[in-house]
């Protein structure tokens, strides 16, 4: 499971919520954006590590177009953000 806050436990003040990326969540977001995986496997780890990739695709418009996707999509399961 890959933390896209810093990866300390610790919330950045309340200033974002802890976003949890487990492996079926990436893979679902490599499938459904294409460009986020060329990017994926151009950067990683040559260029910036995982944790960086994810951290700026959490802060990037593809992250929140893949979470309205998401939640147009079948609501098998009930997100909470803390």
């Amino acid at each position: 499971e890959k933390s896209a806050n810093g990866g300390n436990g610790k919330s950045g003040g309340g200033r974002a919520p802890k976003i949890s990326l487990t492996p079926q969540k990436i893979h679902e977001i490599f499938v459904t954006e294409p460009e986020v995986f060329r990017a994926y496997k151009e950067k990683v780890p040559d260029k910036m590590t995982e944790e960086e990739f994810w951290k700026e695709y959490v802060r990037s418009a593809y992250y929140h177009r893949f979470r309205s996707k998401e939640s147009s999509g079948d609501a098998e399961e009930s997100h909470h953000e803390e």
